[in-house]
């Protein structure tokens, strides 16, 4: 079982609040929506997936011993970190422990994945003229703007739902890229929208 001490260690080094119950709660509610150890190491395989109730018991401390082993990450390529708020000075942090997994199995067909954007707080989205119902605001966040930039057919039936694309030469035929990947339940896997 997880003393107070290395609870709080652990989730100080994932950069989450700590200091009170209510705190710790939530930062372990953020642990657990985030976490695709179940996927990749076997400790934590057994335990199988987690639900996030704020509560570190053996399951949880089976993926936290994982995330320990593989650099305090919340999958084999990705750390929490990685999907903060952009907003200056901002720390919320989420996201979805599918999202994550599918994007290492992005990982594994295109190489190494930069997240440009992960959760955005509403006043950070309206910062960047996201959208009103934007998957990057939801809790956990559902959403990930990434580079480098793959074309649509690449990312297609990886489990993705909204995959927004540029033009990157104003000819859609020919320089369509993905630069945002989501799982916004409300729009079909694998649905392809040029985002502006």
């Amino acid at each position: 079982m997880l003393t107070l001490a290395s609870q709080v260690a652990f989730l100080k080094r994932l950069g989450l609040p700590t200091r009170t119950a209510s705190q710790r709660k939530v930062s372990w509610e953020v642990f657990q929506y985030a976490s695709t150890w179940h996927n990749y190491d076997a400790a934590a395989k057994k335990a199988g997936p987690l639900t996030a109730d704020g509560v570190p018991g053996p399951k949880t401390e089976a993926h936290v011993r994982a995330s320990i082993a593989h650099g305090y990450r919340i999958a084999p390529h990705f750390s929490l970190s990685e999907f903060t708020c952009g907003g200056a000075g901002h720390t919320h942090v989420s996201i979805e422990a599918a999202l994550v997994k599918d994007l290492e199995d992005l990982r594994a067909k295109i190489g190494p994945i930069t997240i440009l954007n992960g959760y955005r707080c509403p006043a950070y989205n309206r910062q960047v003229a996201g959208a009103p119902n934007s998957a990057h605001m939801m809790w956990p966040s559902r959403a990930a703007d990434i580079r480098p930039h793959p074309k649509p057919a690449t990312v297609k039936g990886l489990g993705f739902h909204g995959i927004g694309v540029r033009d990157t030469d104003n000819n859609s035929k020919t320089a369509r890229v993905v630069v945002h990947l989501d799982h916004h339940p409300k729009t079909a896997v694998d649905t392809v929208f040029v985002d502006e």
